[in-house]
């Protein structure tokens, strides 16, 4: 699906499940539907920076009613996925660093925000 200009929205199919976002700030910035999966979402997409600092707890994860994703095909799993964050600057820099890796990040959207 793309936008106005071009511009690949996030595949809505892979939007998962829930009506709230829990995200780590500071050195993380990932985003899990639950606090209890924030800090999986933070290893997850983090795993992808050198030296980032301790995982957030779940108790460290802040709700909030938003997130900025983008999505991918990942060949390995042969399917869509997504990496959400707790706002667009965020999401900007993380999908930079998944363009280096377009063997991994196939179809990349452009960051959009989910609720």
């Amino acid at each position: 699906m793309s936008a106005c200009g071009g511009e690949r929205l996030p595949v809505s199919s892979a939007r998962p499940e829930g009506t709230r976002w829990f995200c780590a700030h500071g050195n993380w910035s990932a985003c899990g539907r639950t606090a209890q999966s924030c800090p999986d979402e933070n290893v997850r997409v983090g795993s992808r920076i050198v030296n980032p600092g301790d995982v957030p707890k779940p108790e460290q994860c802040k709700e909030q009613a938003l997130a900025t994703c983008y999505t991918y095909f990942d060949p390995t799993v042969r399917k869509t996925l997504y990496d959400c964050f707790v706002d667009r600057i965020e999401c900007e820099g993380y999908l930079k660093e998944a363009e280096r890796s377009p063997a991994q990040h196939r179809d990349l959207s452009s960051c959009g925000t989910w609720d």
